[in-house]
């Protein structure tokens, strides 16, 4: 496990000998019908040894009917798993030596409870365990996490921003993903304008052909984007391999036996509809777009005062960068100026050869005996592109046309 900066007030280790816990609540991301026709949003509130990553018994409610923003779902949490209800505390019978949470409100609720008076109870900024273990939790549930959203910030000193948003507004405008899959992809030789230097060859997938996500993910080699393509042939469980799995946890657990009907049957459900596996992170950059209002206001806030633009409401785009380590950040200067060129390039594929490969590329494939190439250049440098996105690009005598330098 990765070593952690301590927390600023915390107690030395040799003081506080003994399992250390973090708590929170966090939402499932799902919505479930009730009869009564109104939707409930169910929130989980539960504990974690931020060493071993076990999870103890937990507490599953509606936020808008909590009275203290799920502090009190937090505490009885935490009285529950001292119990040892469903989940013995294998052999610590004084439970846990340290508790930790995230904000001052918490830990005063958890001290006046008195539930473990002997544990001390620090505020911390970070959770890792509890993060990672709550968000596989979602995961696996098939929700997106909701959290009070931080405001929106990229620190990237570049001219080549309004560069960025022109050629992502102009890739969503031309709707590739309406002929076009995510594999093969389109590979393109962007030489010392690659995203770092050894990853002058990049690999762009165009994603939305199946009306979910739409947006263009590039990955930095083609090793990386093979492993991808490979984890996504892996299928998930059942729905009915999935309920057997929880009647078996109902068996030795009261609170899971106790779930409502409808709530059960909704994260059964949702979950059989998604692979249990997240495919493995690779070096990559990618832009996603979404309508304006699954965006932090913020982050609209930010397009606005530096008058970037957007092609429409219904398609924001959003940059990412992710690390084989899992990390997911932003964009590096150099990475905007690759990134837009990287679009550009796409942008310009697409036109050429729209009238080939609509309405279905992949039909193309049966019948193509070779690549589509284009030759263009950029600040008086060569840039190559061809499809299907081979590892090897198979000499042309193409003549470069010029891209425009922003």
């Amino acid at each position: 496990m990765a070593k952690r900066k301590k927390a600023a007030g915390s107690v030395p280790r040799d003081l506080a000998k003994g399992p250390i816990w973090e708590g929170g609540s966090r939402s499932l991301g799902i919505e479930v019908p009730q009869p009564d026709g109104t939707i409930a949003r169910p929130y989980v509130a539960l504990w974690v040894d931020a060493e071993t990553g076990m999870v103890h018994p937990h507490e599953l409610f509606d936020m808008e009917q909590s009275p203290d923003g799920g502090i009190r779902e937090l505490v009885s949490a935490l009285e529950g798993a001292l119990s040892g209800e469903g989940s013995p505390l294998r052999g610590n019978a004084h439970g846990p030596a340290t508790l930790r949470v995230r904000t001052e409100k918490e830990a005063d609720a958890i001290r006046q409870a008195q539930a473990t008076p002997s544990a001390h109870v620090e505020v911390v900024a970070e959770l890792p365990m509890w993060e990672a273990v709550s968000s596989n939790l979602v995961s696996y549930v098939g929700g997106d996490a909701v959290e009070e959203l931080e405001p929106f910030s990229w620190d990237v000193e570049t001219p080549y921003l309004h560069y960025l948003y022109s050629a992502a507004a102009e890739f969503a405008r031309r709707e590739p993903w309406t002929f076009m899959a995510d594999s093969p992809p389109i590979a393109l030789d962007l030489g010392e304008f690659g995203p770092r230097k050894n990853a002058r060859t990049v690999y762009a997938c165009i994603l939305g052909n199946g009306g979910e996500v739409f947006g263009l993910a590039v990955y930095y080699s083609f090793a990386g984007y093979d492993r991808t393509i490979e984890s996504q042939l892996a299928s998930g469980l059942s729905e009915e391999e999935i309920r057997e799995a929880f009647e078996t946890v109902a068996r030795d657990d009261p609170r899971a036996a106790d779930f409502p009907k409808e709530m059960v049957d909704a994260l059964i459900s949702t979950a059989a509809q998604e692979p249990p596996d997240e495919p493995p992170t690779e070096d990559s950059m990618a832009v996603y777009f979404d309508p304006a209002d699954e965006h932090g206001p913020s982050y609209m806030e930010w397009l606005a005062d530096r008058g970037l633009p957007v092609l429409s409401e219904d398609r924001v785009p959003m940059f990412f960068r992710a690390w084989r380590s899992g990390k997911v950040g932003t964009l590096s200067a150099r990475e905007v100026e690759s990134m837009a060129l990287t679009l550009e390039c796409v942008n310009a594929f697409v036109d050429r050869f729209r009238g080939e490969l609509e309405p279905d590329s992949t039909a193309v494939l049966q019948s193509t005996s070779g690549q589509l190439q284009i030759a263009s250049s950029y600040k008086g440098k060569p840039v190559h592109g061809w499809w299907p996105g081979d590892e090897y690009r198979v000499e042309s005598g193409l003549t470069p046309s010029g891209l425009d330098t922003p």
